[in-house]
């Protein structure tokens, strides 16, 4: 964009495009089920992070982001979190 209209104009309509395909108006966006994702980790603790992700039809990287994202915690932690009860 910048190299045919001016700066402001080019980083505007960058923006919009960003808003307008971001999170589930992508096209490529991918539902991630916490509530699957919680069940699995209740049943099964010590299950590893690979298994975990390909039950949820995902990557260890999406599965590492999204808790991190929605909880703020590592996978780790939110697995020990769901084994001392804390989250349900």
């Amino acid at each position: 964009y910048e190299e045919v209209m001016p700066l402001e104009t080019a980083a505007r309509i960058k923006q919009m495009q960003k808003e307008k395909w971001s999170g589930v108006d992508n096209p490529k966006y991918k539902f991630f089920d916490f509530d699957l994702l919680i069940q699995l980790l209740t049943n099964n603790p010590d299950i590893y992070n690979r298994e975990l992700a390909l039950l949820l039809s995902s990557s260890t990287t999406t599965l590492h982001a999204k808790v991190k994202e929605k909880y703020g915690m590592t996978i780790s932690e939110f697995k020990q979190s769901i084994v001392n009860g804390f989250l349900k």
